[in-house]
């Protein structure tokens, strides 16, 4: 959704400007279709979203796992 994407940038973008990694994202919301973008194909295909869904999972169970068991 572009108003998100709009919004996490005004929100962040004063801090993001200095790094230079985060150039090419500031014209992410003016790509008119980013899924064909050669910067941005990346993001979008299956491969890509599986290997986020999986490093998510890992991440939240080592965190999980770490949490000591809460007492009643």
């Amino acid at each position: 959704r572009q108003d998100k994407v709009l919004a996490f940038f005004e929100q962040m973008g004063a801090e993001l400007q200095s790094h230079p990694d985060f150039k090419e994202w500031f014209a992410f919301p003016f790509v008119p279709n980013p899924a064909e973008n050669p910067l941005f194909s990346l993001y979008f295909n299956k491969q890509w979203q599986d290997t986020l869904q999986l490093s998510l999972h890992n991440f939240l169970s080592v965190i999980l796992q770490a949490m000591p068991v809460p007492t009643l």
